[in-house]
């Protein structure tokens, strides 16, 4: 359900690899919704439109690219042409240390992504993740949470 327009956040290629990688860190089960079909991934794209996420933006965009040369290297085929359980191997590799290339860590971005998973999987529906409150029953949360506010501070 995502489209990125004309001067989106991330190129395609992009987006179809780090979707396969939020798949990945909290993949869909039988009975239960994964981060994908929650909209974790929605809510990293969300985050990355904010100003002070362009640093982070870069992050992902060099990540991308290091897991398909990691997924080539290691699978002969990016990280979306290969198997959950080559994905899988790419992404230990990666947060074993394969991967890193002058400042870019690659351990780092894979903790990162599990971070970024994770809020999106848990945060409040507004933000864009945790459609309808899916994560939320995931995990049994059942208590009130008031939507909060989307205006900066006074």
């Amino acid at each position: 359900d995502l489209v990125v327009e004309r001067g989106g956040v991330l190129p395609q290629q992009h987006v179809q690899t780090l979707t396969a990688v939020v798949d990945r860190i909290f993949p869909s089960a039988p009975d239960d919704p994964g981060a994908v079909d929650v909209g974790a991934f929605s809510y990293i794209v969300e985050q990355l439109r904010r100003r002070d996420m362009q640093g982070a933006r870069r992050i992902l965009m060099r990540g991308a690219a290091q897991c398909n040369r990691v997924s080539v290297s290691r699978h002969n085929g990016v990280f979306v042409k290969v198997e959950n359980a080559q994905r899988d191997d790419v992404l230990q590799a990666m947060y074993d240390g394969e991967g890193s290339r002058g400042a870019f860590i690659s351990r780092e971005f894979v903790q990162f992504m599990v971070a970024l998973t994770l809020e999106g999987m848990f945060t409040h529906p507004v933000y864009g993740g945790n459609r309808d409150g899916k994560g939320w029953e995931l995990i049994g949360y059942t208590g009130a949470c008031r939507a909060p506010s989307l205006k900066g501070p006074l």
